[in-house]
């Protein structure tokens, strides 16, 4: 399988072992992250509090996830506490109701 089904990597061994030792979890994570937005749209950073997850862990699913059409950009934005910079909200693909 290849990106987005199955976790990437940029050709170094580390990046290869990463993505190899993710394929069996993002499934999983990416079953939380849309259970997490079946809720109510949330930034990366809130879908990772919510699910009790690493940002990055969570990061690359909502990267998987947005590709496979899954989910979208609600058009909200709100700000990161970490890095203060605006950062994405993201829904259920046809979520209207946010």
């Amino acid at each position: 399988m290849q990106y987005p089904d199955a976790p990437a990597y940029q050709g170094g061994d580390t990046s290869r072992a990463a993505a190899t030792f993710m394929a069996g979890k993002a499934p999983l994570l990416q079953t939380q992250v849309l259970r997490a937005l079946f809720v109510r749209p949330m930034a990366t950073f809130e879908i990772a509090n919510a699910i009790k997850r690493s940002y990055r862990s969570v990061q690359p699913r909502t990267s998987e996830l947005r590709l496979a059409g899954r989910i979208e950009d609600s058009g909200k934005r709100k700000t990161d506490p970490e890095t203060q910079r605006a950062v994405i909200v993201w829904r259920l693909t046809g979520d209207r109701h946010d």
